[in-house]
């Protein structure tokens, strides 16, 4: 074993008293947070030293027995992220090392091994006898992307996993000021984004057409406007053309390596991530090209009805991300992603979730719509709400305070019946 892992495993095994386990695996991984700082995360399974003669050296075992303890910290500043007790059976000075399933001490515990303060950078939104769950946040505001801690207690009250997942924002990235959003403020807003769209009611096997609001963002200072999941992402919503086939066939290359572990070597040297990487003018024309050569062989006759709707990269991967020019109402949509290898910029492989939308095959078509937006929009008023959070934006790696304008309401389009939006699922 390596000196720096062998540094780092022995700290581990004092720091939580793990004198009656011994370590049978270790793994290093690399992961893509939001904010652009690489993470490495240093994986390790300790089993019971009872288990030794049995499993030391079974290289084969995949399964974790009950009993083991499955530890993940960061491999640079050695922050605990994960702490599992597989079945359930806990540490056996679990009462004196970890909390009792009191929220306070659970709070005052987490404090001290995440280094967060509880109200400031972390809320709590979940909790019963067995388990506690918080999320990040700024003086009780929560934030995006999600920030998330777990903590779970066997029926003993002994604890068996903490977990802790995402960005928790410190004082320095945040914008402060007041929140000024009322609702007459962004009335405007709630009426350019009221939209028709249909949703699939299974018991019924048909679509359904309602005048609802998807979740919008606007920014407190000036009412910028915000569709969240595509932050990261560039939008350039490009139109294919092409006035003729690529006869030759696409290939797909099926061993796409997905895996997100990296050497001791990669580790050490702390390199960024390579998701966290800007797709650079250059790498954008020649996704754009590889993704219009692919429409042509597998899709030969559908000139002028896709566009390049986002560039992004995901698990070292170029995608390319398209959508039909023809908008459709349906909540589940028709897209096509591209794959491109990150060393060759050649497509190795597409996927089409045509197959998930033929399950909706046999729905009939929707029923007429007789509810204008105006009308829609009168009915919903009374049903929205406007909360704040604070919305984390990576490149000025900074958070913003914006108002969430959400509606757990819609308009059944064709009866003018409100409806919760629940009761459609």
């Amino acid at each position: 074993m390596d000196q720096h892992v062998q540094l780092l495993v022995s700290e581990v095994q004092q720091r939580l008293k793990l004198d009656q386990y011994f370590l049978k695996r270790y793994n290093i991984f690399h992961e893509k947070g939001e904010s652009k700082q690489a993470v490495y995360v240093l994986s390790m399974e300790w089993f019971p030293t009872e288990m030794v003669g049995n499993e030391r050296g079974n290289d084969k075992q995949d399964l974790n027995p009950t009993g083991t303890v499955v530890v993940e910290i960061d491999f640079h500043n050695k922050t605990l992220y994960q702490l599992v007790f597989v079945g359930d059976v806990s540490h056996p000075q679990a009462k004196e090392l970890f909390p009792s399933p009191k929220k306070a001490e659970v709070i005052d515990w987490v404090e001290e091994t995440t280094g967060l303060t509880f109200g400031k950078q972390f809320m709590i939104n979940y909790e019963n006898k067995k388990e506690f769950r918080f999320s990040a946040a700024i003086d009780h505001i929560p934030v995006l992307p999600l920030g998330t801690i777990q903590v779970k207690f066997n029926s003993s009250g002994e604890l068996t996993m903490f977990s802790i997942d995402g960005l928790f924002p410190t004082e320095d990235q945040v914008v402060w000021e007041p929140f000024s959003l009322l609702p007459k403020k962004v009335e405007h807003l709630f009426k350019q984004h009221l939209k028709l769209f249909e949703v699939p009611i299974e018991k019924d096997e048909k679509w359904l057409p309602v005048l609802g609001i998807a979740e919008l963002y606007v920014r407190n200072r000036d009412e910028q406007t915000l569709e969240y999941p595509f932050l990261n992402k560039s939008v350039i919503n490009l139109p294919l053309e092409w006035s003729s086939p690529l006869e030759e066939p696409f290939h797909k290359k099926e061993d796409i390596d997905l895996s997100t572990e990296v050497t001791l070597k990669q580790a050490i040297a702390n390199e960024t991530h390579p998701d966290q990487k800007p797709v650079t003018e250059a790498e954008s024309k020649i996704v754009i090209e590889q993704a219009k050569d692919v429409m042509r062989r597998e899709y030969p006759k559908e000139s002028s009805k896709w566009l390049i709707h986002t560039i992004y990269r995901k698990n070292s991967y170029l995608i390319a991300e398209l959508r039909p020019i023809q908008k459709s109402a349906k909540v589940i949509s028709r897209k096509i992603s591209v794959i491109i290898s990150p060393t060759t910029l050649q497509a190795i492989n597409y996927i089409d979730n045509n197959g998930l939308l033929e399950m909706f095959n046999e729905y009939t078509s929707s029923d007429n719509v007789i509810v204008s937006a105006e009308d829609a929009f009168n009915k919903l008023w009374d049903h929205i709400t406007i909360k704040p959070v604070y919305v984390y934006h990576p490149n000025e790696d900074t958070y913003y305070l914006y108002g969430e304008i959400d509606s757990e309401y819609v308009i059944n389009a064709t009866t003018g019946e409100t409806v919760y939006m629940r009761e459609l699922e």
